[in-house]
């Protein structure tokens, strides 16, 4: 009776090793309670080495933070914009942009190359549109925010071109 207890006392000790779980994503960052993956983040460094005609290895350190920075960055001017629908774009311009992007590659013309090259870089057609259609989304709604509240008061105008003559 003592042995099975000192079995069943060894066996509970031990299960916390035979049952830990496999780590599959870890959190790197979270705006305003929304978790950024390093899953996201890798993503979002392959797209933008996509968009550069670049790989993704070829990112030093200091980049793929500066990515993880705009990553933030676009958060939280999602969080600002609300509404998902405000300033969407349309699948034309999304359109404009797969095929800019596509362009830098020779062997991206043909479709299937398109594809290959994308499984090489770990993403899919589906996700490229959806990151295009948000930055598109986020440009807009930054420009209509911006634009609207910018006012130059007559004095710099005038201030700007007497400077500028005075220079000639």
């Amino acid at each position: 009776m003592r042995t099975l207890f000192k079995i069943g006392l060894l066996l509970l000790a031990m299960s916390p090793f035979g049952f830990a779980g496999e780590i599959i994503d870890r959190l790197v960052a979270s705006v305003d309670n929304v978790p950024i993956l390093q899953s996201d983040w890798d993503n979002a460094v392959s797209f933008e080495a996509l968009q550069q005609g670049r790989s993704a290895a070829s990112f030093k350190p200091e980049e793929r933070r500066a990515v993880l920075e705009r990553l933030v960055d676009q958060q939280l001017l999602r969080l600002q914009m609300g509404d998902d629908n405000i300033a969407t774009a349309d699948e034309h311009e999304i359109d404009q942009e797969v095929v800019r992007i596509r362009d830098i590659y020779p062997q991206a013309k043909a479709d299937e190359g398109w594809q290959r090259l994308l499984a090489q870089c770990g993403l899919d057609e589906a996700y490229v549109r959806q990151r295009v259609a948000r930055e598109l989304q986020v440009m807009r709604f930054v420009d209509l925010r911006l634009r609207s509240e910018t006012r130059i008061a007559r004095e710099d105008v005038e201030d700007y071109y007497k400077i500028g003559r005075a220079s000639c």
